[in-house]
């Protein structure tokens, strides 16, 4: 980029370095007022976004929670009833079995490294397969990245009652219809 491409009076963004939580300070009259505005209007339509997509988020979560409910009382009816596939309006639904393996983790790699060391005859396998496995999850590759994260202000508690069963849900009305 040349020089000619860059704006003529961008703020340089000063960071404190005296605390364990630097912020950036820029007075606000070292920017251009539409430059500002532009900004503002972005950083609005940001939050506007980010309640818009944790209303949906909520509804989608309802949904899924029915949908489960649902799908257990229909494979139940299909496995009942001998059933694989069925045809319906909306298309076929077909009953499938799939098979995962359990996630690999820290204690399961070194269970697993403690027995292959003592197949091997190795005296002390399980403080050797303890000092491999710290020493591959200690010295491991790091990714940084950037995001933005919004933290909204707290709304105060309501008061706690007594009987649970009136709660309301918190997913908004206009969207419950979805």
């Amino acid at each position: 980029m040349n020089n000619k491409d860059k704006p003529a009076n961008k703020p340089q963004v000063k960071h404190s370095d005296n605390s364990a939580t630097a912020t950036a300070s820029v007075s606000p009259d070292e920017f251009d007022g539409a430059e500002l505005k532009d900004f503002r209007v972005k950083v609005n339509k940001w939050c506007e976004l980010d309640n818009k997509i944790k209303q949906f988020e909520q509804v989608v979560k309802a949904h899924k929670k029915m949908k489960d409910d649902l799908c257990g009382d229909i494979l139940e009816f299909m496995e009942g009833y001998d059933i694989s596939n069925l045809t319906t309006p909306f298309g076929k639904l077909q009953k499938v079995e799939s098979v995962t393996k359990v996630p690999i983790t820290k204690t399961l790699i070194e269970d697993k490294l403690s027995t292959y060391f003592n197949k091997l005859g190795v005296k002390n396998s399980k403080e050797q397969s303890e000092s491999l496995v710290k020493d591959l999850y200690d010295n491991r590759e790091k990714k940084t990245s950037m995001r933005l994260r919004r933290i909204a202000p707290r709304a105060p508690k309501p008061p706690k009652d007594k009987d649970d069963s009136s709660r309301k849900s918190n997913v908004p009305e206009g969207l419950k219809k979805i």
